[in-house]
């Protein structure tokens, strides 16, 4: 049981049990919370739970299954301040942290998720296991809001804002299977590591531009009342896909340690979206992209482990985040190329005998 100084107050708990020679083990995690925030007329609601059961089936092979149920229901705390009066001072100082410019009633963001999975584990022998782990995801969403719109105006105290709405869905699937071998060469000891992994996202939402209310003080908020008018809608729809391939070995060779590590990546992004006029029920379509890339990334490390518990190491890794529909080549109009990156790292760890 808990309160914090904004008056929003929790109950958790985690309870689990199981056989005697532990080949059942069940576990139950759970909160509940409720209250106000830091931000005035923004209060938040939270319901989670998340189940998990284990089950030793045999000596060497064991499945896990996890749960997670998720909902929130309130306001949102982040709010689109302006510069001025929240960075740099107006001549009337800085507006209270706990301001809120949104219209009581109207600003929500509400949203369900639930995750539902397995981890499995297989030992062939002492050094060759199997694992494999997936996940399913699904989310509901509901976001509404009065925002600012522009910078603060030139009295220095009034804000314009504008009203926007946004409700949206996703299913998610993740997996990965992996197979871990460990061996010896000569006097080089290996923990190899081979993998594929899959990941899909289908998504939708619309988003909605309201009719904007009238402009707020931010040093003395009167709220309007908002009762918002429809203005456009925004729907978009969209299949993500990702799937990769790895390979690493872990290699110890007295007190010298040194990975070497690569993966491949293929990736599909298919999205396509319209604008709907409220007023004349006409639909325009906004086009469809699908963009696909694919990269190589390997990574590097080695290190030295002295017996006074300093380890001396340095690594290299390399990066790879496709691009999606949006950003656009506002010339061409053409999706960016995929970001990527590399890191170079150098330094001194440190683990004391008794650790």
């Amino acid at each position: 049981l808990g309160v914090d100084a904004n008056g929003q107050y929790s109950a958790a708990f985690d309870v689990g049990t199981g056989t005697a020679d532990n080949d059942h083990l069940v576990r139950l995690v759970g909160l509940y919370r409720d209250g106000d925030t830091q931000i005035n007329h923004t209060e938040q609601k939270r319901w989670f739970l998340a189940p998990s059961y284990s089950w030793q089936i045999a000596e060497r092979t064991r499945l896990t299954l996890l749960g997670m149920y998720q909902k929130d229901d309130g306001g949102s705390t982040y709010q689109f301040l302006p510069a001025a009066g929240t960075l740099n001072p107006t001549r009337y100082g800085y507006m209270k942290n706990s301001t809120f410019i949104g219209e009581p009633g109207w600003n929500t963001f509400d949203r369900t998720l639930w995750t539902a999975g397995w981890l499995f584990e297989h030992a062939f022998n002492d050094h060759l296991t199997l694992t494999q782990s997936a996940r399913r995801t699904h989310v509901d969403s509901l976001y509404r809001g009065v925002v600012t719109f522009g910078a603060l105006n030139a009295d220095g105290r009034t804000q314009n804002r504008r009203g926007v709405m946004g409700t949206g869905d996703s299913d998610g699937d993740t997996f990965d299977t992996r197979l871990q071998a460990r061996f010896a060469t000569g006097a080089v000891d290996h923990t190899v590591l081979l993998g594929w992994d899959w990941q899909r996202a289908d998504w939708e939402g619309v988003r909605s531009a309201m009719s904007s209310p009238r402009p707020i003080d931010i040093f003395n908020p009167v709220y309007s009342n908002y009762v918002p008018t429809l203005s456009t809608e925004t729907p978009t729809a969209g299949v993500n896909r990702q799937s990769g391939v790895y390979l690493q070995d872990q290699l110890a060779l007295g007190n010298w340690r040194l990975t070497l590590g690569g993966r491949y990546d293929w990736t599909k992004d298919d999205s396509s979206s319209a604008n709907r006029n409220i007023s004349t029920g006409i639909s325009t379509p906004g086009g469809r992209n699908v963009i696909k890339s694919e990269a190589f990334t390997g990574r590097a490390g080695v290190l030295y482990a002295f017996e006074n518990g300093l380890t001396p190491y340095v690594s290299y890794a390399e990066s790879f985040q496709p691009s999606t529909k949006s950003p656009l080549d506002s010339f061409t109009q053409a999706a960016f190329e995929p970001v990527t990156g590399s890191q170079w790292e150098a330094g001194l760890k440190y683990q004391p005998a008794s650790h």
